[in-house]
């Protein structure tokens, strides 16, 4: 789901996970091989939300914003056999389970 969700905003930058899922390495493991031109990282701020959102606040007048110290860990992707196919084939099963319901 994030993998299309970040397809949608046609996600190009590097992507920082933060919060309760940069603790997940299988879900980290997995974005980062869906995810293969673009670089994932960790991020050991558990409270980005709210940190951006304090950033965007105290934003100066001429737009710049305030810089944070971030620590980011890279995350290789495992190469998971078989997820690229599986991920082209989620959103029309996905659809099909919807009209089931």
């Amino acid at each position: 789901m994030c993998d299309q969700s970040l397809a949608a905003i046609g996600s190009k930058g590097s992507v920082i996970v933060d919060g309760p899922f940069a603790a997940n390495p299988i879900f980290l493991s997995i974005l980062a091989d869906l995810r293969q031109n673009q670089n994932v990282f960790a991020s050991a701020l558990r409270d980005g939300t709210p940190a951006g959102a304090a950033i965007l606040a105290l934003m100066e007048g001429d737009g710049r914003l305030p810089r944070i110290t971030l620590d980011l860990a890279p995350i290789a992707p495992p190469g998971i056999a078989g997820l690229e196919d599986y991920a082209r084939k989620w959103p029309v099963l996905a659809q099909q389970d919807q009209r089931k319901l």
